[in-house]
């Protein structure tokens, strides 16, 4: 039973990773909405989004690796 919540956590985990890295304005919109109005995120911004989405999927693909 362990070891099906380590996998789902890695896939949920991967899957966070993947949805920052190709669509980061939605990300952030999902995070951001509540508090402005008509909020256009920065380039920067987006980049960093972008970032810690690959080190999301670099934490999973490890957790994965671990797992096996």
């Amino acid at each position: 039973m362990k070891e099906f919540f380590c996998w789902l956590f890695c896939f949920v985990f991967a899957g966070i990773g993947i949805f920052r890295i190709v669509k980061p304005e939605e990300s952030i919109y999902m995070r951001e909405h509540w508090r402005f109005k008509d909020y256009e995120p920065s380039e920067t911004y987006i980049k960093m989004e972008r970032f810690s989405g690959i080190v999301c999927l670099i934490v999973a693909v490890i957790l994965i690796i671990s797992t096996l």
